[in-house]
C-alpha cells in the first residue's frame, strides 16, 4: 500500500516531512508532490525512496504555501519503478494520487483505451482518467474497496474519496484540517478516521462538504462529534458549528454526557455501549 497526505495552506515544511517520514516504511518505490501556482500544477516526482529524495532534493521547499500541497509515497503494486508510474498524475484539471489497489482497473483501461493515452501501467493512472471523466462524486459512488483517492483541482480546491483503507483527519487552527494515511499519535492527538465517501475542501484548507457512500464505524466522527452516521448539521454539532466541541477536539476530546446520551438514543443502544465507544 502507498501512503499519502494533504497539507493545508500555511502548514510548515518540517512538520510535513515529519508526517511523511513517519509512514515511509516499505513505501519506497516513489516520492511525489503537487500544488497549484498561478493556475498551473507544480509537480515534483521521482521513482526513489522518500529518505533519498529528502537528502538530495529540496522536496516541499515551497512550504509553507498559500494553497494545498498533496504528497505521496509509493509502494508499487502495478508497474515498474519509473517516473511514468510515480504519483501524482496530471489529467485534465486534476492532479491525482491514490493509496490502495483497484482490482477493476484493467477493464476500465481497456474501455478508455480509444479515448485516452496512458503513460504508465498503474491502476492509479487509470483511476485518474476515470475521475476526470465522471467527477469525484460519481467516482465515489462507482468505486468500492479500492483505497483512498485525492484530486487537487486547478482552482485550488481539494477532493478526497475514501472507498477503503486508511485516512486520518486532524483539525488545526483557523478551521483548517490536515490529512494523512496515518499520524504519529504521540505528536498528533485526537485524529479521526475519515468516513467512506467523498470530501470537498476549499483552497484555504477548510471543509466545504462531504457525503458518506457507505456506513462507517470510526473512532469519532469529525462532523457530528459522535459515532452516529449522518450528514452534519448545526444542531448536531456539524463541522465547526461548535469550535469547542467539534473543531478544537475534532472528535471526542471534550465529549459530554449529552453526547453519550445522544449516541444511546439515536442508535437505541445501551449506555454501557455508548460509554465503551467514548472510552475506546
Amino acid at each position: 500500500m502507498c501512503r499519502l497526505a494533504a497539507f493545508p495552506p500555511g502548514f510548515k515544511r518540517n512538520d510535513a516531512l515529519d508526517i511523511l517520514a513517519n509512514f515511509e516504511s516499505c513505501n519506497t518505490d516513489g516520492t511525489g508532490s503537487t500544488y497549484v501556482k498561478d493556475g498551473k500544477f507544480v509537480v515534483d516526482k521521482w521513482p526513489v525512496a522518500f529518505n533519498k529524495v529528502v537528502k538530495n532534493k529540496p522536496f516541499l521547499a515551497h512550504m509553507p504555501y498559500d494553497g494545498w500541497t498533496v504528497a505521496h509515497l509509493r509502494a508499487a503494486s502495478h508497474g515498474e519503478n519509473t517516473k511514468q508510474n510515480t504519483h501524482p498524475f496530471n489529467v485534465g484539471p486534476w492532479s491525482f494520487v491514490h493509496n490502495g489497489i483497484w482490482s477493476e482497473h484493467d477493464l476500465v483501461r481497456l474501455t478508455l483505451s480509444k479515448q485516452v493515452q496512458m503513460e504508465g501501467q498503474t491502476d492509479s493512472e487509470v483511476a485518474a482518467h476515470l475521475w476526470n471523466i465522471i467527477g469525484p462524486k460519481k467516482f465515489a459512488e462507482a468505486i468500492d474497496y479500492a483505497g483512498v483517492f485525492m484530486g487537487l483541482h486547478r482552482t485550488g480546491e481539494l477532493w478526497v474519496v475514501k472507498t477503503s483503507g486508511d485516512l486520518e483527519i486532524k483539525a488545526l487552527s483557523k478551521e483548517q484540517v490536515v490529512m494523512a494515511s496515518e499520524f504519529d499519535k504521540q505528536k498528533y492527538e485526537d485524529t479521526v478516521e475519515a468516513l467512506f465517501g467523498w470530501y470537498h475542501f476549499a483552497p484555504n484548507g477548510t471543509y466545504i462538504k462531504h457525503k458518506e457512500t457507505r456506513t462507517s464505524w470510526t473512532r469519532g466522527d469529525p462532523y457530528t462529534g459522535s459515532y452516529v452516521s449522518k450528514a452534519p448539521t448545526a444542531s448536531s454539532g456539524g463541522l465547526f458549528a461548535s469550535k469547542s466541541r467539534v473543531h478544537a477536539g475534532f472528535g471526542r476530546v471534550d465529549t459530554t454526557a449529552t453526547d453519550i446520551e445522544a449516541w444511546r438514543n439515536e442508535e437505541v443502544i445501551s449506555t454501557e455501549t455508548a460509554l465503551s465507544r467514548y472510552c475506546e
